[in-house]
């Protein structure tokens, strides 16, 4: 009976009438007829589009007639048009009815014959509606991207949990909307930062809007590595040749060789501070790699004795991390270990310090006074070319009465032995052969006096120790005699 029903209105074009019954018949039929009513959702799905279509048809007729009337061309064929229901109003009908079928008869729907069935009939924001609902964000991404609309590809890609489908898209939204790509990542702690490289490579600062010139392929990484904790060394590496090749001061890029811990690789970080001319950043990564020769020599280079002294001095300072060993070791073999690495130590301070003495006197030129021969009691006071807010605490009695150039290197013989007697491991026979030929002895006359009692002072010491070391020999002798005079009388 419900057959020939269907029949009858199917031959007779009554496709509402023909709606009606089958939504009647499709609400008594039982859940567990899963087949019967998926095959009723399908053929009413194709009845409410054709609808819906046939709407949209008659909406466009109608504009295209109520142009023609204003222009006075009004065809009499089509006059009983415009004495229907409005079509806009009619379409926005069918297509609430149409969204709450889907809405409430989803689970009944096979969601791929659906999709063709919606796509076959060019109604892509109803397709977009029902992908939206089902929660197929693969769908849903795939129609923005295919329409250019990526900050709605972005919303949806926040929306949902799957990371596959941000690594999938992310080289297409650098491209084109870095700026909102970058804020969603930030978003997603489950990415893995390692896998967005690729995503990262395409990405150019001129594709940032105008007014924002951030590099964002830096502000995603440092994020992930500041706010997520990454410690991926990768991720570590590839940050540093961005700020090596991307930025133009030292600033950032010194920050982040400072930072604790170091995930990166030094050696990686040398070759690439080297390539692109980061003097500083590069004396920086030859001290953290214990290379403290290659940088004094390369801070002289550059003209910069501060940082010369720093590593020089840091050259003596890097055995002593090694103090607790003492306590696994025990105090004795500590002790002698400790010695031996301080006297090494020293050694190599020395050794640093007196390649900046030759450094610092090579650069010395002798005053008018010492050209004309003239003996002079004291120097002349001169304004120093570093500011006392520019020194270290430490080297700030340099200011006093030193001449110095605009690029930090001393000029001034006096200043020159004053800044290398700062290492008390250097003497005044030690850079006696760097001084110029013509360098005037009452230069370093009280350094020359100063040195003079510290040899006075040495040998006063050794003669004490000499003295007691008689005198002790002379108590052993003693004690002998009297052990070998010593006799026992038994009773």
């Amino acid at each position: 009976m419900a057959v020939q029903v269907v029949l009858l209105f199917v031959n007779r074009h009554q496709r509402p009438a023909l709606k009606s019954f089958l939504m009647q018949k499709l609400q008594t039929l039982r859940p567990s007829l899963r087949p019967q009513r998926m095959l009723l959702c399908t053929w009413l799905t194709e009845i409410q589009l054709e609808q819906l279509n046939r709407c949209s048809q008659h909406t466009v007729v109608t504009k295209y007639l109520e142009a023609a009337a204003a222009a006075g061309e009004a065809d009499s064929e089509f006059g009983n048009v415009a004495q229907e229901p409005s079509p806009d109003k009619s379409t926005e009908q069918g297509l609430e009815e149409f969204q709450n079928f889907l809405q409430v008869y989803q689970q009944d729907l096979d969601p791929t014959t659906t999709f063709k069935l919606i796509s076959s009939h060019g109604r892509m924001k109803d397709f977009l509606f029902f992908a939206t609902l089902l929660g197929d964000h693969v769908r849903v991404i795939k129609y923005h991207m295919e329409r250019k609309d990526w900050q709605s590809a972005l919303v949806c890609l926040c929306q949902q949990d799957d990371p596959e489908l941000v690594y999938q898209h992310s080289p297409t939204l650098m491209r084109h909307e870095p700026v909102l790509a970058v804020d969603a990542w930030m978003q997603m702690k489950m990415l893995d930062p390692r896998r967005l490289i690729p995503a990262l490579m395409r990405y150019n600062v001129r594709l940032n809007p105008s007014n924002n010139r951030q590099h964002q392929a830096i502000r995603y990484l440092q994020h992930s590595v500041t706010e997520f904790g990454n410690d991926d060394p990768v991720i570590h590496n590839y940050l540093l040749s961005l700020y090596c090749d991307v930025e133009e001061t030292e600033h950032r890029l010194l920050q982040f060789l400072r930072g604790e811990p170091k995930h990166y690789d030094l050696k990686h970080a040398l070759r690439l501070c080297s390539r692109q001319d980061k003097i500083e950043a590069t004396i920086q990564v030859y001290n953290y790699m214990g290379l403290y020769e290659e940088a004094v020599d390369l801070s002289l280079e550059w003209g910069n004795l501060q940082l010369a002294q720093l590593n020089a001095d840091a050259a003596g300072q890097s055995g002593s991390h090694q103090e607790c060993l003492g306590k696994r070791d025990g105090a004795d073999s500590y002790l002698e270990r400790n010695k031996s690495e301080i006297e090494d130590s020293n050694t190599r301070r020395k050794k640093l310090w007196l390649r900046i003495a030759e450094h610092v006197f090579a650069n010395c030129q002798p005053s008018q006074k010492q050209e004309e021969g003239e003996m002079a009691d004291k120097l002349p006071t001169a304004e120093p070319s570093w500011s006392q807010d520019q020194l270290p605490d430490e080297h700030q009695e340099l200011s006093q009465g030193e001449t110095c150039s605009e690029a930090g290197v001393i000029t001034d013989i006096r200043s020159a032995i004053k800044f290398v007697r700062q290492c008390e491991l250097v003497m005044v026979e030690d850079i006696l052969p760097f001084f110029p030929d013509s360098t005037l002895i009452d230069n370093f006359k009280e350094e020359i006096c100063d040195s003079l009692e510290q040899f006075n002072t040495s040998i006063q010491m050794l003669q004490r120790e000499m003295d007691e070391a008689t005198r002790s020999a002379e108590s052993i002798q003693n004690d002998i005699r009297d052990l070998r005079n010593l006799s026992l009388i038994h009773i």
